[in-house]
């Protein structure tokens, strides 16, 4: 399988109700589902994970949301780990980026009234983090590409449509699978 470049919002529209597509993914989920992932209904979404037994920190979730709209449905479809982690690393950046800009602002003042440049330390704790934030997405996106994946082929198997197209396809309209 081609690995997928990592885009994890995607945004189709389908010519079904919502309530048709979610009994596809059910149905798909009974018929075909090697790996038992899990679909639960919360509000208005539709979360597809792997069993809690199997899953780790970074296991890949599918959000999908439905809204109905004139000639079917658009979807909606964020694909990611968990949201507690999104929020963590979103917590975590905004921490960093505050460190930087106050180890930036006092490192300056300081030097600019002949003091020490300590504030500049606070700055590179600020950047240190930030990239270690940045390295540990980029090896977890490499340790999830096959789950990824399996999410991806199990919705398109069950819709019968492509949802998440390559690079430089138009995702504007859910497109017919080939049929080989």
């Amino acid at each position: 399988m081609p690995t997928m470049g990592f885009r994890p919002r995607f945004r189709s529209r389908l010519p079904e109700r919502p309530d048709r597509i979610e009994a596809r993914i059910r149905l798909q989920m009974r018929r075909n589902n090697p790996s038992d992932l899990k679909l639960r209904k919360y509000g208005g979404a539709l979360i597809l994970r792997f069993p809690s037994h199997i899953s780790r920190i970074w296991t890949p979730q599918v959000r999908m949301t439905l809204r109905e709209v004139t000639g079917g449905t658009e979807v909606r479809t964020l694909i990611g780990p968990s949201f507690r982690i999104w929020r963590f690393f979103r917590a975590a950046l905004i921490v960093f980026a505050c460190l930087g800009i106050s180890g930036l602002v006092l490192g300056f003042l300081n030097w600019g009234n002949g003091g020490g440049t300590w504030g500049l330390y606070v700055l590179m704790l600020g950047l240190a983090g930030a990239l270690f934030l940045y390295f540990l997405s980029e090896e977890a996106k490499r340790r999830t590409r096959d789950e990824t994946g399996l999410l991806k082929a199990f919705l398109e198997g069950a819709l019968d449509r492509e949802l998440f197209p390559r690079r430089g396809k138009s995702p504007a309209m859910g497109v017919p699978r080939p049929t080989t």
